[in-house]
């Protein structure tokens, strides 16, 4: 969809690059009418007075035409102008006069007409010995050469400008010179230097008080940091020039601006506030008017953003109307460029031949603008429809092209991406050496290049191709060295929690080759360790840095065998690991669907079974989708309503595919797991395993797991280990303070935003909720907070200083997902009353601020224990409690019933009251919910995860 291309097609318009008036107003008024003189030469033989006046009249006539945009005639009457002056000697009136024939040059793209009249310029300029003028010619000279991309020139007359500014004291002058370094050092990529003028100019500006040079250099700023990725520093350059751009009321610096920071926004995936900034960009826009190309390049930036936060439908609504636009005023460029998008976009939405239409368009508007990379990037886009029909052949044809098109005008970043494509294609139709090759030009290209993610993807492609070819230790090998490489990448990302889940998602298939391989090679525990490598890497680190001051710091490193084996006796629990490991479809049958399934007993031994998906009649994650919709779990509800009673079909269905997944997930190790019920199993799952409702997987004879097993999970083995520490926090943070219970029931639902052209939602009351509240607050001997006390600010200050939290409100899924509803940081947010102050909705991201120490969290509400699943595991509600110091967190998998979860959240209390830990409290509230409401709908959807201690 799009690529990363700092600086390139000069983007930053020439700012300064205007006519100078070299007349004053008083004569231009005295001179009256502008009369053209229909033979200038030859008033040189008239007196000196009416040559003076003759060549005035071709100042205002030069003036006139360049105004009216007739630059050629403009060029040609100062000439004449020049002429007659030089032979009268006004030597200042012919500096100006050159500079006047530049800048209609300019205009005309004519750059070395413009360069030669800015040279007469400066060498008029030093025989009259003004620096003054002298000075400004210079400026102008360098200018010329810069935009020829004549660098070592334009530089030497800069610093020449410079050096005489520096004489004269000239802050302004100084300011300008600098700014214009500051853009060489910019396209040369010596971004570092770029920096240090603009900070000298940008000083130079503020003392000569110069506004609008001052916005200039903040936006240039900007695009240098930019360029090397300190996204967050640019932001900050761009949000000053908006200011001062505010100040001037200058609409188009402001749009400038607000386009800018959403750009960088976008770049660091923050794609709500992109969003908002774009918008308002386009509404300054619009309001001044007559920029349709403008307009069209942000409503091409708008489809890009919805394209990524995957509102596919938004993006081609955006993306059609910048299409008509450049279609309108026949901005071929543009057209190319929303075209390729179009082309992406269409394809996400199924639409294979509209998309394969956009990219055969991009590929002809781009030959007519003779645009090579833009004719490549949508040969390429048009292999994907191919690839989509089953044609590889073609595929393959398409990618050949557009790599001999990358070549020949040097782009070495899309060279190692189309060799990958086209050895992808190749292992599609089992040709393995010219994959190979492919796959190893690659990463020669990558690694000459220091470019590390083209490195990593070589190395990974490489080893898939050795597993192919059952050359297992080569592929161990590759597949180590790539996630060696791309591990360095991540971890540059410094404390960037989301990029640093959305990087690893991508690497997630890497962790699963190399365990496909390891197991290949009989060595199961080993392919353990890489399981934990691959998975919640962002969750340990922030859970270390939230325990940053603890005595003993925490290791982020992946546990090592043995530290797997001590966790488990440790927490005195039967450790069951799972890892999904897809098939890869574009390989057909050669890499088939494999469950992965450790054992890790608490003495420490270890055992690998393997789910037999051979028996299923649909894939295991449509399976896992089927056994909650035939139970009527709602995902994604709002509103909690009273299930009604099922019908018998319905507990059938529900019966038999719970049935099924018991005899996937839990059949080939039913042997392993312990007889004693009392005994803790704590499930490790994965991807959609997540979603699992394992306390109702039924066996053969009817009876549910939670029948035989005190059950708890957690998202990694690792992630389980460190809770001990934070359990360990807590207890310590407790003993100083004697923090009481908080219990919130049923508070005065906040109103939700509604979603554009939408109905916004409506949280309804929840009475069983506060019947709920009012029973475990007295259990806990504390006041629960109710209705309108029990407001966003009451309960974020209370749940700092508590000891235990029960939360029996609404929980909302969505929101907070960039990719769901309402495009926030993260998904879920807990409803709270709201103040004038506050919105009444705790979200994911404002509770990962917090700094809590509560032993216990109990989100009673729906939907808690969901979120965006990532091979970091939910990034939802449960992430961010734990994040924030929390050991145990007890939440939902579904929207669930009132009455059940009242009944089972006051047994939860009691058991706990009689001495049993969290997860045997949580089981036997489960059975005996399940004696008065039998459906699992009703009993099955909270789990405990982390701590059961």
């Amino acid at each position: 969809m799009m690529g990363k291309q700092p600086w390139s097609g000069r983007m930053l318009k020439l700012v300064g690059v205007m006519t100078i008036v070299w007349m004053s107003a008083d004569l231009a008024l005295a001179l009256g009418p502008i009369q053209s003189v229909e033979n200038p030469y030859e008033v040189l033989a008239q007196s000196p007075t009416d040559r003076h006046q003759a060549a005035n009249e071709l100042v205002l006539e030069g003036n006139a035409a360049f105004q009216q945009g007739q630059f050629a005639a403009a060029a040609e009457a100062w000439r004449q102008a020049i002429a007659i002056y030089d032979q009268l000697g006004n030597l200042t009136a012919v500096v100006n006069g050159w500079q006047q024939v530049g800048f209609a040059e300019t205009r005309l793209g004519n750059w070395n007409q413009a360069i030669a009249a800015f040279q007469q310029s400066v060498d008029v300029a030093r025989t009259i010995a003004n620096p003054e003028i002298e000075q400004a010619a210079l400026f102008w000279l360098g200018v010329g050469y810069d935009n020829q991309q004549d660098f070592d020139n334009a530089t030497v007359a800069f610093e020449a400008s410079l050096a005489i500014a520096q004489a004269q004291a000239d802050s302004g002058a100084m300011a300008e010179v600098l700014t214009r370094l500051g853009l060489i050092s910019g396209w040369q990529a010596d971004y570092a230097t770029a920096l240090q003028q603009y900070e000298q100019a940008l000083m130079l500006a503020e003392t000569a008080d110069d506004t609008l040079q001052q916005i200039f250099i903040l936006s240039t700023m900007g695009q240098a940091l930019y360029a090397i990725g300190d996204y967050r520093q640019a932001i900050e350059r761009h949000q000053a020039s908006l200011g001062l751009a505010e100040d001037l009321n200058d609409g188009q610096w402001q749009w400038i601006a607000l386009n800018n920071i959403g750009f960088n926004h976008y770049w660091l995936n923050e794609y709500a506030p992109a969003i908002d900034y774009y918008q308002q960009s386009l509404a300054i826009l619009r309001q001044m008017g007559d920029a349709p190309g403008d307009e069209a390049w942000l409503l091409y930036r708008l489809g890009e953003v919805y394209f990524f936060v995957g509102d596919y439908r938004r993006a081609v609504d955006y993306q059609r109307q910048s299409l008509a636009i450049a279609r309108t005023i026949n901005d071929l460029d543009r057209l190319a460029e929303v075209l390729n998008s179009l082309g992406g976009t269409l394809y996400s939405l199924g639409d294979y031949e509209g998309g394969r239409a956009a990219y055969e368009e991009a590929i002809t508007v781009n030959q007519d603008v003779d645009n090579l990379n833009g004719q490549a990037n949508a040969l390429s886009g048009l292999a994907t429809y191919y690839i989509s029909v089953g044609d590889d052949r073609s595929a393959l044809n398409h990618y050949e092209q557009s790599l001999a098109l990358y070549r020949e005008i040097g782009n070495r970043y899309n060279e190692g991406a189309a060799l990958e494509a086209i050895g992808t294609t190749q292992l599609r139709l089992g040709n393995y050496d010219p994959a190979i090759a492919a796959f190893q030009r690659r990463l020669e290209i990558s690694q000459a290049d220091e470019e590390r993610y083209g490195e990593g993807n070589a190395l990974a492609a490489l080893g898939l191709a050795a597993l192919l070819q059952d050359d297992l230790p080569a592929a161990e090998a590759y597949l180590q060295q790539s996630i060696e490489v791309l591990e360095a990448i991540r971890e540059n990302l410094g404390d960037r929690d989301t990029l640093k889940v959305s990087l690893f998602d991508t690497q997630s298939n890497l962790y699963s080759l190399l365990q496909r391989v390891l197991v290949a090679q009989g060595r199961p525990e080993a392919a353990l360790v890489v399981a934990e490598q691959g998975r919640a890497r962002a969750f340990v680190e922030r859970i270390a840095a939230q325990a940053a001051d603890a005595a003993t710091p925490l290791s982020t490193e992946p546990p090592s065998l043995t530290e797997i084996q001590q966790i488990a006796a440790r927490q005195n629990t039967t450790l069951v690991q799972y890892a999904w490991v897809e098939g890869r479809l574009d390989l057909d049958d050669r890499l088939t669907p494999q469950l992965y399934i450790w054992v890790v007993q608490p003495t420490g031994e270890i055992t690998l079974r393997q789910g037999d998906l051979t028996g299923l009649d649909r894939p295991l994650t449509a399976l896992v989708a089927l056994s909650r919709e035939s139970m009527g779990a709602r995902g994604r509800s709002i509103a909690v309503v009273a299930a009604a009673n099922p019908s018998a079909e319905t507990a059938a269905s529900a019966s038999d595919t719970l049935q099924q997944l018991h005899r996937v997930l839990i059949d080939p190790i039913a042997d392993l797991l312990p007889t004693d019920p009392d005994a803790r199993v704590t499930i490790i799952p994965h991807q959609s395993l997540f979603l699992v409702p394992f306390p109702a997987l039924q066996s053969a004879d009817g009876s549910y797991l939670i029948d035989r097993h005190t059950l708890l999970s957690g998202p990694s083995i690792q992630v389980l280990g460190l809770t001990e520490n934070l359990r360990q926090v807590s207890s310590r943070s407790l003993q100083q303070q004697s923090g009481a219970a908080l219990v919130v029931g049923n508070p005065t639902m906040p109103p939700l935003p509604a979603p554009a052209g939408e109905t916004a939602p409506v949280l309804a009351s929840l009475p069983g909720a506060e019947q709920e509240a009012r029973a475990i607050a007295a259990m806990l001997n504390t006041t629960p907070l109710i209705g309108d006390q029990a407001t966003e600010p009451a309960v974020v200050a209370q749940m700092q200083q508590a000891r235990m939290i029960h939360l029996a409100t609404h929980g909302l899924l969505d929101w907070g997902d960039p990719h769901g509803l309402y495009q926030e940081d993260f998904p879920g947010a807990v409803a709270l009353a709201p103040t004038q102050e506050s919105d009444g909705l705790l979200t994911a991201a404002e509770i990962l601020e917090l700094d809590l120490k509560a032993n216990l969290v109990i989100l009673s509400a729906c939907d808690t224990g969901q979120g965006r699943i990532t091979g970091d595991g939910v990034i939802g509600l449960s992430r961010a409690l734990m994040v924030a110091g929390v050991p145990s967190v007890v939440v939902s998998l579904w929207a669930v019933p009132d009455a059940p979860t009242a009944s089972l959240m006051t047994t939860f209390y009691r058991q706990l009251e009689q001495g049993q830990d969290k997860a045997q409290a949580l089981r036997q509230a489960m059975l005996a919910t399940r004696e008065q409401h039998p459906h699992p709908l009703d009993w099955a959807a909270f789990t405990l995860i982390g701590e059961a201690d």
